[in-house]
C-alpha cells in the first residue's frame, strides 16, 4: 500500500473518530487499518494519534 492510500485511512479514522468505524466503512479488518496507520507514522516520523480503549484523537490536538 502506498502512502497516498494510508493518508486516506488516516483521514478516515480522523473522520470517523475510531478505528472500528474506519474499518467498516472501509470493509477492512480493524488490525490491518491500524496496522496501516502505524506504518504510516513510522514513514513520517511523527505520532499521529493518540490512541485509548476509549476514544482516538489527533496528536496535534495536544499541541494546542
Amino acid at each position: 500500500m502506498d502512502i497516498a492510500k494510508r493518508l486516506d485511512l488516516f483521514l478516515d479514522v480522523v473522520k470517523q473518530g475510531s478505528y472500528t468505524k474506519a474499518a467498516n466503512l472501509r470493509q477492512i479488518d480493524r488490525s490491518a487499518l491500524s496496522k496501516q496507520i502505524m506504518i504510516l507514522e513510522k514513514e513520517l516520523g511523527i505520532r499521529l494519534l493518540n490512541r485509548c480503549l476509549l476514544y482516538t484523537s489527533d496528536a496535534a490536538d495536544d499541541l494546542l
